[in-house]
């Protein structure tokens, strides 16, 4: 949690340069854009394969 905390209270004394907009780096923050980005490199990379459909009459 301190990590998260500390990192936000840093980034933001570091790059608001007067702004006063707090920069969130957090627990959360983070790890959501991770998967956010992993999943649209997923969709990117596609490729369709063929497949099968099973159809019977019993």
């Amino acid at each position: 949690m301190a990590i998260g905390i500390n990192l936000t209270s840093a980034a933001t004394l570091k790059y608001q340069k007067g702004y006063g907009k707090v920069i969130n780096i957090g627990r959360v923050l983070l790890p959501t854009l991770k998967i956010i980005y992993d999943r649209d490199r997923e969709i990117e990379q596609f490729k369709p394969e063929p497949y099968f459909k099973l159809k019977s009459n019993i």
